[in-house]
């Protein structure tokens, strides 16, 4: 008798903890994005870009080589906005930093090109489904 109150207890508690970790997720999933995302400069060698100010540099994933000057780089960034938004942004204030679009795909992610003489910025957004988009961001030539 004990054994099956003790079992019962401690599905009881296994289930609990399911159902609430699901509704801290859709807690985080249902948050307002923002409305109006707020453009940063960026500076990066002979790059000069634009980030969303809500979005964080995320220093361990991202790579940047620099020879003399001449940088590569693979940048990520993390924060709050909507796939539609950052494309809406990006296509919106890059052109004001002298880029030209260059080609775009668009579905759940989304994939940006843009040129400058020699250079070229490849901009990935990648949402997941607690709200947060990841913006993977090569810098090259």
């Amino acid at each position: 008798m004990i054994k099956i109150s003790l079992k019962r207890i401690i599905l009881l508690f296994s289930t609990i903890f399911v159902f609430s970790s699901c509704l801290s997720t859709i807690q985080l999933a249902t948050q307002e994005t923002p409305i109006e995302l707020i453009p940063r400069n960026k500076v990066m060698g002979g790059f000069s870009f634009v980030i969303p100010d809500n979005f964080r540099f995320l220093n361990e994933q991202s790579l940047i080589y620099d020879y003399r000057g001449d940088i590569r780089a693979y940048l990520v960034y993390a924060g709050k906005a909507s796939t539609v938004q950052l494309i809406n942004f990006f296509t919106d204030y890059m052109p004001e930093k002298g880029w030209k679009p260059d080609f775009a795909t668009v579905s759940t992610d989304g994939m940006l090109a843009f040129k400058k003489e020699d250079r070229l910025i490849v901009i990935k957004i990648v949402p997941d489904v607690a709200g947060i988009s990841y913006l993977k961001i090569l810098l090259t030539k």
